[in-house]
């Protein structure tokens, strides 16, 4: 595995179809979603369990953590929900192609400023795109956290399931984590 620019993140990459991690992290500062703004409340729900726990009132304003998500096309009516949604403050959105220099550079800027960082990715799922992908942002994963790779099932599947996509059996995420893996 690629070696971490910074010394309080590691990479850990399990395929999700194949290792069933007991232990997934409760308390990411910043899950970056590409796109996946399904996955806007992030570790927020450790908030509440502190709360709950400690029998003091929550205050969401002092929170760090955040989502960011990366969509490569962020709709009107999307975007609308998603500002006005309660937790609007803590989702941080960029439009572009997940492996666009400037987009990869702004996300590893955000990154930077967390100790602890959870990384789903869930965009195209051609076997370039998602290995350029845990190129770009699988090193920001932090010890401890994951790098999910969403719909590896894909190459178990049958390619008639998939008549107008680009990816199938043997050009999918899991392909792609398994060279990923081998680097």
């Amino acid at each position: 595995m690629r070696p971490s620019r910074n010394p309080l993140l590691n990479p850990k990459i399990p395929n999700a179809t194949a290792i069933a991690a007991p232990n997934i992290p409760t308390d990411p500062e910043n899950p970056i979603s590409v796109p996946g703004t399904y996955c806007t409340v992030g570790g927020l729900s450790s908030s509440f369990t502190d709360a709950m726990a400690t029998g003091k009132a929550l205050d969401a304003t002092k929170s760090r953590r955040k989502v960011l998500a990366v969509d490569i096309d962020i709709r009107a009516h999307n975007r609308a929900a998603i500002e006005a949604h309660p937790l609007a403050p803590y989702i941080s959105m960029i439009q572009g192609s997940s492996i666009a220099d400037d987009v990869v550079k702004h996300v590893h800027n955000v990154a930077m400023g967390y100790k602890r960082v959870l990384v789903c990715l869930d965009s195209n799922h051609t076997h370039d795109h998602v290995l350029a992908e845990l190129n770009a942002y699988a090193h920001l994963t932090s010890i401890g956290s994951y790098c999910v790779v969403f719909d590896t099932v894909v190459d178990d599947l049958p390619k008639s399931m998939f008549p107008d996509r680009p990816w199938g059996p043997g050009d999918n995420p899991k392909t792609a984590v398994r060279a990923f893996l081998k680097t």
